[in-house]
């Protein structure tokens, strides 16, 4: 991760490419202040009147990266609560972009966003983000990324020996609602040093079973 630059006073910078013609749509990025280091995407679709929505999660700088190692997260600390969920607005017409917070808090400890895939590019509403990413006891935040106050927001906790990592969607195959399917969540018991594998209701944020593997299983990058 060392090759991850970041310089501080440097305002983010969107290229916009065209797919279709394969040039880029404007003759140099747009830019938005203050400076941003970008980690994953939850979404992006094109919106009405040549605006597109791009919802990021994104820090103040590249220290989440470089500072520390997920060990440390496993035993000395929690993840830093410097995370901000933000919903970009890039506007194709007057060449500009404007942010708003998805979250009602402005930063959190959170990482690695998955949503229902069928709804890539295309508006969605719902996110799912770890909390507290490698501390035991952390849990599986969804996100009404339509509603900042966050009322319809649920968590899935797990108990304090658990450890969960990046949830992965997988929709019913009779599905009518976006949320209607499983998350299947990767955990680690670090009072037995074995991995399991949680099923939860990707609605209700309930689990609905689990199943333990007899060995430890490390964390990967990411869960496909």
């Amino acid at each position: 991760m060392w090759g991850m630059d970041f310089y501080d006073m440097v305002p983010l910078r969107f290229l916009i490419f065209n797919k279709r013609t394969r040039v880029f749509s404007t003759e140099k990025p747009l830019e938005v202040f203050p400076s941003m280091f970008v980690t994953h995407q939850l979404n992006a679709y094109n919106a009405p009147d040549e605006i597109i929505i791009a919802d990021m999660v994104v820090y103040d700088s590249h220290d989440s990266y470089t500072k520390y190692f997920y060990t440390d997260f496993l035993t000395k600390q929690l993840y830093p609560s410097t995370a901000r969920i933000l919903r970009f607005r890039i506007d194709m017409k007057r060449l500009r972009v404007m942010y708003n917070y998805i979250l009602r808090q402005e930063t959190i400890a959170a990482e690695f966003p998955q949503i229902n895939h069928k709804m890539e590019q295309k508006p969605y509403q719902w996110a799912y983000i770890v909390e507290h990413p490698f501390a035991a006891g952390n849990g599986i935040l969804k996100i009404n990324v339509d509603e900042p106050a966050g009322t319809r927001n649920q968590v899935f906790k797990t108990e304090s020996n658990l450890v969960v990592h990046e949830p992965w969607f997988v929709a019913k195959p009779d599905s009518r609602k976006e949320d209607d399917g499983i998350l299947l969540v990767r955990a680690l018991d670090v009072d037995e040093a074995k991995g399991l594998l949680l099923v939860v209701d990707a609605d209700s944020m309930k689990e609905i079973g689990r199943a333990y593997v007899p060995i430890l299983i490390p964390f990967g990058f990411h869960n496909r």
